[in-house]
C-alpha cells in the first residue's frame, strides 16, 4: 500500500450480493474522489462523516451501480417481472437493484426476496483466480 497503490478491504458483513457491490464501489469512490484521504477503520456507531466524504462515497457507489437514468424506473417497479426486465435492460444484477430500491424507499420487505445471498466461497475462489492480462 502506497499513495499510488491503495488497499481496499471488504468483509462479508450482511452476506448479500448488493451489500458487497455497494461496499466495494463506496471504497472505490474514496480512491477516485479522495485520493489523499487518510482512512482509518471506525467501528463506532457515530461514524466519521464530519467532512461529508462518506456521503460523497455513498453517492458515487449508488450512481455507479444504478445510473441516474434508471432510478425512476427502479422506483416505479412493483413486480418481479418489472425488476427482472429492468435488470436485463440495464445489465445490472437483480440483487443490486433490489438493494438500491430498499435503500431509496426503506421498503426492504418488498425487495428482500430479490436480494440474493453472497456466496463467500465463490468470492474467495474468484479472488485466488489468476489475473488475465490483455
Amino acid at each position: 500500500m502506497t499513495p499510488t497503490r491503495p488497499l481496499i478491504v471488504l468483509s462479508d458483513r450482511y452476506r448479500h450480493r448488493d451489500t458487497l457491490w455497494f461496499s466495494l464501489m463506496h471504497e472505490v469512490g474514496h480512491v477516485v474522489r479522495h485520493p489523499r484521504r487518510r482512512t482509518f477503520v471506525n467501528l463506532a456507531d457515530a461514524g466519521d462523516d464530519h467532512d461529508g466524504l462518506e456521503e460523497e462515497a455513498n453517492a458515487f457507489a449508488a450512481d455507479v451501480l444504478v445510473p441516474d437514468h434508471y432510478r425512476q424506473r427502479l422506483l416505479a417497479a412493483t413486480t418481479v417481472d418489472e425488476f427482472t426486465a429492468l435488470a436485463a435492460d440495464a445489465d445490472i444484477d437483480l440483487s443490486v437493484l433490489a438493494g438500491q430500491r430498499g435503500h431509496l424507499t426503506g421498503e426492504w420487505r418488498k425487495v428482500q426476496r430479490l436480494r440474493k445471498k453472497l456466496d463467500v466461497t465463490a468470492v474467495a475462489r474468484a479472488a485466488k483466480a489468476p489475473l488475465i492480462e490483455h
